[in-house]
């Protein structure tokens, strides 16, 4: 069975998603926004254990991409696979801080469908 979810949410007048596949055994996500998407990291996790990081140089997306991997993993006791990608020209700590809360929030919500199990694509 495959389930399927996306959230979407934007955060300074752009958009931030994260799409969500659930496979039968594993689950891979894509998260990408802001200004300028493109694949900044890759993370790959099993049962909160680090398999593996791939990640362009200096960029910072492994911030949220090890730990989505690293908590859904746990959660769903499953490979999981995170890219992210999310750009946001000249931005300050401040901005960085609040992309990371609006992450979190979409990974809470996130957890909210695994745990239903039903897909909201």
């Amino acid at each position: 069975m495959i389930l399927e979810y996306e959230i979407y949410k934007k955060l300074y007048n752009f958009p931030i998603m994260a799409k969500i596949t659930v496979m039968d055994q594993g689950c891979v996500v894509i998260i990408i926004g802001g200004s300028r998407t493109h694949t900044g990291t890759v993370s790959m996790y099993k049962n909160e254990i680090q398999l593996g990081i791939i990640q362009r140089k200096e960029h910072k997306d492994q911030y949220i991409s090890e730990k989505w991997a690293k908590e859904l993993s746990g959660e769903m006791n499953e490979i999981v696979t995170v890219l992210c990608g999310i750009h946001y020209e000249n931005a300050t700590k401040e901005m960085i801080g609040n992309i990371l809360k609006c992450t979190d929030v979409m990974l809470e919500e996130i957890k909210g469908y695994l745990n239903k199990k039903e897909s909201i694509v």
